[in-house]
């Protein structure tokens, strides 16, 4: 993992979450990679996840919602659900925007009551923070209520997120 946020257009070392055997992909010219798109209907959901992570981050849309299926699955490691929001959110749209609500609404709003080990509930901190993080990409905090309700998260590392989409917005005050 890589502590620097992708920002628009970045190249392969620029992505928080990092696999260097898809990095080695990526670096291939076009040509002598293969073709990813037959591989978003792998019946392996982590060979589809990672061709969909791999078109978006080379600026591919067609994988979005194999993106977010990855992001849901319970099977996917945290690492990879996180690297699929990544990717998901580096695409443009609205499309990508309502994606990133329907999953925020989804794993960020689910924190145990009592703040207590977050791992045994559909709730996950780091993913939460990651689409906070995905979501600031596209809104700016002042117009979306979940980045103030992620402020009020136990999370520390949710709450980190939230604070730095708030710092890079240029709208409202916090």
């Amino acid at each position: 993992r890589d502590e620097c946020p992708p920002p628009d257009g970045s190249t392969p070392s620029s992505w928080r979450w990092r696999y260097p055997n898809l990095e080695e992909l990526l670096a291939r010219p076009p040509r002598r990679r293969p073709n990813l798109h037959r591989y978003l209907a792998d019946k392996d959901p982590i060979v589809a996840a990672n061709a969909a992570i791999a078109l978006a981050r080379a600026g591919d849309d067609s994988g979005r919602n194999r993106l977010a299926d990855a992001v849901r699955s319970p099977t996917t490691s945290d690492p990879m659900r996180c690297a699929a929001v990544e990717a998901l959110a580096a695409l443009r749209g609205p499309p990508v925007v309502r994606l990133l609500w329907e999953l925020i609404d989804q794993y960020g709003r689910r924190e145990p009551p009592d703040g207590s080990n977050y791992d045994r509930s559909n709730y996950k901190a780091n993913l939460h923070a990651e689409l906070i993080r995905g979501l600031a990409r596209h809104l700016d905090p002042a117009d979306d209520p979940r980045f103030v309700e992620a402020l009020r998260s136990r999370a520390p590392e949710v709450r980190l997120a939230a604070l730095e989409a708030w710092s890079a917005g240029r709208r409202g005050t916090l």
